[in-house]
This record gives structure tokens, sequence and C-alpha cells, in this order.
């Protein structure tokens, strides 16, 4: 996949791919690259705006929290981190 940042719908496309990781990815973006800003702000509109763009974006960082809760309580854990990981995807 090609990310074009001064193309709304492609970051969109983008962002689909990975919502938890590439929604902090465009705040470095938006904050480092001032030439992109434009589009990005354009595509972060359109995903919160859009219920299931929106649903998804909350769903994604719940998802990499309760991963996050996971690992912090025991330390890493690959087979715990396996579990979240399919219980999150289970849930979708």
């Amino acid at each position: 996949m090609q990310l074009n940042l001064m193309d709304p719908d492609s970051i969109l496309r983008w962002w689909r791919c990975f919502p938890e990781r590439h929604w902090h990815y465009l705040e470095a973006f938006e904050t480092g690259s001032p030439q992109f800003r434009f589009a990005i702000r354009q595509a972060r509109r359109r995903i919160q705006a859009d219920p299931l763009f929106n649903r998804a974006r909350i769903d994604a960082f719940d998802a990499a929290s309760r991963l996050q809760a996971a690992t912090d309580d025991t330390g890493w854990d690959g087979e715990v981190a396996d579990t979240a990981t399919a219980s999150a995807v289970a849930m979708h």
C-alpha cells in the first residue's frame, strides 16, 4: 500500500489497516510535517464524523488498551498477548 499524505482518501485507506497505531502516526505526521496538515485534518475529521470509522477507532483503542493492561500485569508474555489479540479479533 502506498500512502499519499496529501490525499485524505489515501490516508483513510491507510488508517483502516491498523487504526490503533496509525491514529498516533497521523498525530506525528501532522505535527512534524506541516505540508500534510490540511489533508490529515480532513481525514481525521472524516474518521470522527463517520459512525463506522469512529467506532472502529474506539474499538481499536480499547483492544490496544486491553493488550497493554494484560502485558503490564504479567510482564511480556506471548501467550497472554496472543490471547488478548484473539479475544479482540473475536469480538469483531
